[in-house]
């Protein structure tokens, strides 16, 4: 799709500024990265306000999202947003995947095991 528009010259200058700080080549390419950043910010508050009225579950704003359970829960941690009562049958599925995953995968461990502990003590202050 092809559109036509005309920019302030501030905001010209702005995203030039942009153009030359990311290393990139032209000005169109630098406004193609500037919409794609806004638009996937834009999609993810638009998913957790979904969430936050019941109107999507948990997986489902993953799968809006095209991520892992396990990092929007981590997304709505970030955000300091609580989890519902219904979603938790999926948070401990997660928090039981993760166990397994750290098991299986010594080397990796630590950081696994601190990510369950503290989703495990998550679920257990919200139960």
């Amino acid at each position: 799709m092809t559109q036509t528009f005309t920019l302030p010259a501030n905001l010209v200058h702005d995203i030039d500024m942009l153009k030359h700080n990311w290393g990139l080549d032209d000005i169109e390419a630098t406004i193609k990265h500037l919409l794609n950043l806004a638009v996937a910010r834009e999609k993810k508050i638009f998913v957790v306000q979904l969430y936050q009225n019941r109107q999507k579950t948990l997986r489902q704003c993953a799968e809006i999202l095209n991520v892992e359970l396990e990092e929007m829960m981590d997304i709505l941690i970030e955000l300091g947003i609580p989890f519902g009562q219904d979603d938790l049958p999926q948070q401990l599925e997660t928090v039981n995947k993760l166990v397994k995953e750290m098991r299986a995968a010594k080397g990796r461990a630590g950081k696994i095991r601190a990510t369950a502990s503290r989703r495990r003590q998550r679920l257990q202050n919200s139960a």
